[in-house]
């Protein structure tokens, strides 16, 4: 079956939400890069130059990030991607970190400062056998830091799938109870 894309906040093309069978992406797009490639690509045919010197910013540019995702796996557990490689040709590399739905503790919107600035930023508290808890931030590339209003909905589809596990876990509780 193929996966379902929507985009439901229009005032943000750079976010799209992906449902496939058994899980969800919520994915931010790199918003420099698609800006960068709609100025150039009408110039790229025409000037011979700009295309030799489009191939050395391509070195320097290899691993420059294309998107950041988080993936909703129910009932196992939250991964967050991160996509690298050159615009237009697609992911080359890609970073993956799984948080086990058993770790995760809960999902937070949180504010920091940088200089004078406010950015807010998604993260995932879990706890961990050292420390007793950590923390993961999902979009944390300085430049994919996403709008409130795109931290909100994934924010939102994310406590869905947590309540909907914590209902499926006490569910399952009374089973055995029930049974034993």
């Amino acid at each position: 079956m193929a996966p379902s894309i929507s985009h439901p906040l229009p005032d943000h093309p750079e976010f799209s939400v992906i449902k496939y069978a058994g899980c969800r992406e919520y994915r931010v797009r790199n918003r420099r890069v698609l800006a960068t490639l709609a100025q150039l690509l009408p110039h790229v045919y025409s000037y011979p130059l700009i295309v030799i010197i489009l191939l050395f910013l391509a070195k320097q540019t290899f691993l420059t990030i294309l998107y950041e995702s988080v993936i909703l796996l129910p009932p196992h557990g939250i991964q967050l991607e991160t996509h690298r490689g050159f615009p237009g040709l697609g992911s080359l590399f890609s970073s993956k970190h799984f948080i086990s739905s058993t770790t995760l503790e809960d999902i937070i919107i949180n504010e920091g400062l940088s200089g004078w600035n406010v950015l807010y930023y998604l993260a995932m508290v879990k706890k961990t056998m050292s420390s007793g808890s950590g923390m993961d931030v999902a979009f944390q590339v300085r430049n994919l830091l996403p709008p409130h209003p795109i931290l909100l909905e994934t924010f939102e589809g994310i406590h869905q799938f947590v309540l909907s596990r914590s209902l499926q876990m006490t569910e399952s509780k009374m089973k055995t109870n029930m049974m034993g």
